[in-house]
């Protein structure tokens, strides 16, 4: 499934002049979402808008108080475009963990050489043993 932060913007925009339904958006960020957990994460212009496909995947969803699910709302879906047109600052951590046997998948076998360089980067960053040069070497290299 074709997926970035450009893609996102341009589907809740379309939401907010009624091009499309509450109900396809939130379908449309649900089949984004579910794409993303059997491996598409590993693209990082995917993994970038994890955290806002996760949330939108709800959306199109009717709240159950008795099974305690509350989808995502209409202010989430602002808070998360004025956020895609940097109108808003927010940051979020989480973790990944990339299975070895993901990249026997042909389409992926390129990305473990770029996530070995980006590994790298991060534990030098992490030592704080930074020589400006060889991050910045390293990081046209990826």
């Amino acid at each position: 499934m074709q997926l970035n932060s450009k893609i996102l913007k341009q589907k809740i925009d379309e939401y907010y002049k009624n091009n499309i339904s509450k109900n396809e958006l939130g379908r449309w960020a649900e089949e984004g979402y579910y794409a993303l957990m059997k491996g598409e994460y590993i693209e990082i212009e995917k993994l970038e808008i994890y955290h806002f496909l996760r949330t939108i995947s709800t959306f199109h969803l009717i709240p159950d108080d008795k099974k305690d699910e509350y989808p995502c709302s209409e202010e989430d879906v602002v808070k998360i475009r004025e956020i895609l047109y940097g109108r808003e600052n927010t940051c979020y951590t989480f973790n990944v963990r990339i299975y070895q046997n993901l990249y026997l998948e042909e389409k992926y076998i390129a990305k473990l050489e770029e996530f070995k360089g980006l590994k790298e980067i991060i534990d030098i960053i992490s030592l704080e043993e930074v020589l400006l040069e060889k991050v910045h070497y390293s990081f046209i290299m990826i």
